[in-house]
Formats: structure tokens, C-alpha cells, sequence
């Protein structure tokens, strides 16, 4: 498994009440970290989120939105694919 990066994560919510939100994400892919900022915009604000640009954070960071996650995801996507 890929060692996780940091990736500032540029995410939209459509229809209503649009909202655009930047998060900064660990992930070990940049596909990861759109779907877990997308599920944490999702979790806190409500909505369908997308994710509309993932980049690679330059520099050191010390907080992220949550690295736990990713974790959970990723070994959720592992479970998936070993029984689709």
C-alpha cells in the first residue's frame, strides 16, 4: 500500500444550496483522497458532494480533515474489490 500524501481537495455541492469547500486530505492516491474529502463534506455540511480539483499539498502540514478515513476507506475499497 502506498505511503499516503497530503492533497488539498477542492469539492461542490449541486442543486439548492450550491457550496464549493477546499479540504486538506491524506490519502495514498489522489482518487482516494477526492472520494474521502467528498465523504467528509457529504458527512459534515450535508448533500452530494464532487470532488472538482485534487493537488498535492507542497510543504509540511500538521492537520489534516481526517487521516483515519482514509485508512477506512481504502480497506474498504480493498474488501470490495476482492468480492466483486
Amino acid at each position: 500500500m502506498p505511503k499516503p500524501a497530503a492533497f488539498f481537495v477542492t469539492v461542490e455541492r449541486h442543486g439548492v444550496a450550491p457550496l464549493e469547500t477546499r479540504l486538506l486530505v491524506r490519502a495514498p492516491s489522489r482518487r482516494a483522497a477526492g472520494e474521502l474529502a467528498s465523504w467528509l463534506a457529504e458527512r459534515e455540511r450535508g448533500g452530494m458532494f464532487e470532488a472538482t480539483m485534487v493537488r498535492r499539498a507542497r510543504g509540511r502540514h500538521t492537520a489534516y480533515d481526517d487521516a483515519e478515513a482514509a485508512r477506512q476507506l481504502s480497506s474498504a475499497d480493498a474488501a470490495n474489490a476482492t468480492t466483486a
